[in-house]
C-alpha cells in the first residue's frame, strides 16, 4: 500500500474509475480558490524558500498537462523513460508568481479536463501500460499509477496551500510549566537542545522564561510557576502523580533512541518505557523529565517493520 505520511493521501482508497472524476473536480477546487482569495495573498510568500499559493497552483496545472503527455506516449511506446517536467526551473523561467490567478484557475480546469478525457477513452490494456517514472525515485510506473499520482499531487498541493493561507492549525509552541528552572534547562540540554542563555530570562520574583525554537519551527517553552500564574489565571498545580501526555522528539535513527535514552539513565533521570521496537515502525522510548513530564524519543518510521496495533 502507498501512503503519503504528510497528508495520509492513500493510493488504494480511490478506484480505476473514479480518477477521472477526481481530476476534474481538483481542477474546480482550484479555480475557485484563485477567484475567491486575494491577489496578494496568492503572491505572499510566508515562509521561507516555500512556493506561493500561486505557484503552487501554476505547478498543479503544468502537473496535469505534462501527466497527460506521459500517459499518451506511454501508450505510443514501449515503456518511456519519461522527461523531468523541471518543476523548479518553471517556477522562475515562466514566472509563475506573475500570472493571472483567474486565467491560471481556468487553465488548470482545461488542463484537469483533458487528463480526465485521455484516462477516460483508456480499456483495461491501456491503463497497465507502463513508462520509467523518475521522481521521486526512479521506478516502472503503470499509466492507472499516473493518474492517481496526479490526484494525489493537487490535494497534497492544496494542503500546502491551505497551510499558508492559515486555514490550517499550525503548532507554534509548546509551554512546559516548570518547578525549577535550572534543573529543567540541565535536562533538556542534556536531551539535546541546544538553548543558549541568552534566550532564558529570570526575575528577582521567581518569573523566569526560557524557549527554543525547533529545527522545523514551532518553540518549545519553559515557564515558571510564579510566571504561568502571571498570564494564566486558571492555572492550577496537576493532582496526583505522572504525566497525562508525551514530549515527542525524533531523532535521526534507531541507534540514536537507545544511545541517547542510556545517557539520560545514566544521568539520573527516570526511565518510563525502555526503547522498543513500535507497532508503527519507529523505536521508541520515554524518559522522564524533573517535572515529571514524560518525554518520547522516537526514530524515523520504518515501512518495513510495521505491524498491527497490539490488543488492548
Amino acid at each position: 500500500m502507498e501512503r503519503c505520511e504528510e497528508c495520509s493521501f492513500d493510493y488504494d482508497e480511490i478506484a480505476r474509475d473514479e480518477i477521472p472524476g477526481a481530476l476534474r473536480a481538483l481542477g474546480l477546487q482550484y479555480r475557485d480558490m484563485l477567484g475567491d482569495r486575494d491577489d496578494d495573498l496568492l503572491r505572499a510568500h510566508p515562509l521561507p524558500e516555500t512556493w506561493s499559493a500561486l505557484e503552487y497552483a501554476c505547478h498543479v496545472r503544468d502537473v496535469f498537462t505534462v501527466q497527460r503527455e506521459r500517459v499518451l506516449l506511454a501508450l505510443a511506446e514501449e515503456r518511456p523513460a519519461f522527461p523531468s517536467m523541471r518543476r523548479e526551473e518553471r517556477v522562475t523561467e515562466e514566472r509563475y508568481n506573475e500570472q493571472q490567478p483567474t486565467q491560471v484557475g481556468r487553465e488548470i480546469t482545461v488542463a484537469a479536463e483533458s487528463l480526465a478525457a485521455a484516462l477516460e477513452s483508456l480499456d483495461e490494456d491501456a491503463w497497465s501500460r507502463t513508462g520509467i517514472y523518475n521522481w521521486p525515485t526512479t521506478r516502472v510506473r503503470t499509466v492507472e499509477w499516473i493518474g492517481r499520482h496526479t490526484i494525489h499531487e493537487g490535494k497534497h498541493h492544496m494542503q500546502d496551500i491551505d497551510h499558508l493561507s492559515g486555514r490550517q492549525l499550525v503548532l507554534d509552541q509548546v509551554n512546559l510549566v516548570v518547578h525549577d528552572m535550572e534543573a529543567t534547562l540541565t535536562f533538556y540540554r542534556r536531551l539535546g537542545l541546544a538553548i543558549p542563555d541568552d534566550s532564558v530570562w529570570r526575575t528577582p520574583t521567581g518569573a523566569h522564561h526560557a524557549e527554543v525554537t525547533m529545527p522545523n519551527g514551532p518553540t518549545l517553552e519553559f515557564d515558571s510557576v510564579e510566571l504561568a500564574r502571571s498570564y494564566h489565571a486558571g492555572w492550577r498545580e496537576p493532582e496526583g502523580g505522572g504525566s497525562r501526555g508525551v514530549l515527542g522528539f525524533k531523532l535521526r535513527s534507531r541507534n540514536a533512541v537507545d544511545d541517547r535514552y542510556a545517557d539520560l539513565i545514566g544521568a539520573g533521570y527516570p526511565g518510563r518505557q525502555p526503547p522498543y521496537d513500535a507497532f508503527w515502525g519507529a523505536r521508541y522510548a520515554i524518559v522522564q523529565d524533573p517535572d515529571g513530564n514524560d518525554v518520547g524519543l522516537m526514530s524515523p518510521s520504518d515501512p518495513g517493520r510495521r505491524s498491527g496495533p497490539p490488543a488492548v
